[in-house]
């Protein structure tokens, strides 16, 4: 039974009459079924490697799993009981994630997932459906587009992390041109990457809150004292742009060995 179902559900003809089905039979009569559809059809059309889904209480795998796609719906979970009900549910393949504060962090930590796993890796196109906030009452009202840790910067020097963490730090970016303006925006929990033109000795006091740094210019702190100051601290400096490229707020990665910053967690 196990062979048929999964030949016939691999089939050019399956796919078809279900393609079919939901264009003229999908339930689209409130926001979180209307949203849920645009994007199993948005995976299909841009042929999408997976539908990615955040979720709290599930509903939100379970509604994607309604309209069979040909892609996997990874739904991440903070919940182990709704991880183990997921298990359930056709085409779904839940993990468990760390609780999150902010929606792009729980975002974030559902690609980490993903890839831990292997079932994404690098440059992989997906589809990401959610509730925003991950705590609002409507189910579905969100997509997005992603591409898994796309290259969105080069550096021409870089270094520091540590081998246990893969010489990278992953972080929301704070955007500032002076050290008076990064100590405002910087939240002082840890977790963020400080973005800034020219770094100087006025930044010293604030390298110990971050988990990472870009520089688009030349810095005239050497390796020997940032890694002092911060030893766990990835730092990838003339990066052409960086200002302007990276926005405050989106979440980035830094690789300290092979000088690039990535979009989104790697």
């Amino acid at each position: 039974m196990e062979r048929i179902a999964l030949t016939v559900e691999s089939s050019d003809e399956y796919r078809q009459k279900m393609w079919q089905y939901h264009n003229t039979h999908a339930k689209r009569d409130t926001i979180a079924e209307t949203v849920a559809y645009s994007a199993y059809r948005t995976a299909n059309e841009i042929e999408a490697v997976a539908l990615v889904t955040p979720t709290l209480s599930g509903n939100t795998a379970r509604l994607l799993s309604t309209f069979r796609p040909e892609q996997p719906i990874i739904a991440a979970t903070p919940s182990e009981t709704v991880l183990r009900q997921l298990l359930l549910n056709w085409g779904v393949f839940p993990s468990l994630v760390a609780v999150a504060d902010e929606s792009e962090t729980m975002i974030q930590n559902s690609l980490r997932a993903a890839l831990d796993s292997g079932r994404l890796k690098l440059a992989d196109k997906v589809v990401m459906v959610a509730g925003l906030p991950i705590v609002s009452p409507v189910m579905v009202n969100s997509i997005r587009v992603l591409f898994v840790g796309s290259v969105i910067g080069r550096g021409v020097n870089a270094g520091g992390g540590t081998p246990d963490k893969r010489w990278r730090a992953t972080g929301r970016v704070v955007r500032a041109e002076t050290a008076d303006e990064a100590l405002a925006a910087l939240r002082q929990r840890g977790g963020e990457i400080l973005v800034t033109r020219n770094l100087d000795m006025s930044f010293v006091p604030l390298l110990r809150l971050v988990n990472g740094l870009v520089i688009e210019q030349p810095t005239e702190l050497s390796s020997e004292i940032l890694s002092m100051i911060n030893p766990s601290l990835v730092w990838v400096s003339q990066v052409s742009r960086a200002m302007k490229v990276l926005e405050p707020g989106l979440t980035v990665t830094l690789d300290g060995r092979e000088k690039i910053v990535y979009e989104g967690t790697v």
